[in-house]
């Protein structure tokens, strides 16, 4: 299996993988970035790893699905929990999609720990 990188954008550290993300933390374009490189399935499947209901999914703009949905979660719209940088990580690697996971923790300098 090949790990594709990313570019990442530079942006502020993260204190904590377990920290809670919200609408203006700096990392979420990239996060957006990454999570456009899945195809909308994978994307839809991810919200609902994060707790989103396959039909608010599904309603959602294809164009904009990752942008929706990665909003859709920072509001815990539906049956979300938690909100961490952690979460996104687990629901990624969950469904096998260890590079975009893998980015995502180096590009907001999320400790492994």
């Amino acid at each position: 299996m090949n790990i594709i990188l990313y570019p990442l954008d530079s942006a502020p550290a993260v204190q904590s993988i377990g920290q809670p993300a919200d609408k203006s933390d700096a990392h979420i374009p990239t996060v957006i970035k990454y999570l456009s490189t899945l195809s909308p399935a994978e994307i839809m499947k991810v919200g609902t790893k994060l707790g989103l209901d396959y039909a608010h999914l599904k309603r959602m703009k294809q164009e904009s699905l990752p942008e929706e949905m990665v909003h859709a979660w920072l509001r815990r719209d539906d049956h979300v929990r938690e909100t961490t940088w952690n979460s996104l990580i687990r629901a990624l690697e969950s469904l096998g999609h260890n590079s975009i996971a893998f980015n995502i923790r180096k590009g907001n300098y999320i400790p492994y720990c």
